[in-house]
């Protein structure tokens, strides 16, 4: 598994390669949130080979993030996924996200293109 951070014209994109467990996407989310470089951020997920996630742990996700994020204000975060399960599974955890508190706007897309179209939408 490997997370790759880069930050891109005020966009932090973690892009997700090789197989991702639970334990790591907290890890490199709770990184971010404490020092968050961007207001936006994309989770690519489409070069992912394996996403080994059950519900429960999606939602331990959510969950642990919570407390990272309780000094952030806000922001869009964009998950892209090349196919059905990992789409699927970005709209689960958007549901926990949001039962949670997190305090982003999430959406799930196929293509990362629509997703940078999404985050720059009311910008400058």
């Amino acid at each position: 598994m490997q997370i790759q951070k880069t930050v891109e014209n005020d966009l932090t994109i973690f892009t997700v390669s090789g197989t991702v467990s639970a334990e790591e996407i907290v890890t490199a989310a709770a990184e971010d949130m404490a020092a968050p470089q961007t207001l936006n951020s994309i989770w690519d997920f489409s070069q992912a080979s394996s996403v080994r996630l059950t519900t429960a742990a999606i939602e331990k996700i959510a969950t642990n993030l919570t407390a990272h994020a309780a000094h952030i204000g806000g922001g869009k975060v964009a998950l892209v996924g090349s196919g059905g399960i990992q789409v699927g599974l970005g709209k689960v955890f958007k549901a926990f996200a949001a039962l949670a508190g997190l305090p982003y706007e999430y959406r799930v897309f196929r293509k990362r293109e629509r997703a940078e179209a999404w985050l720059r939408e009311g910008c400058g």
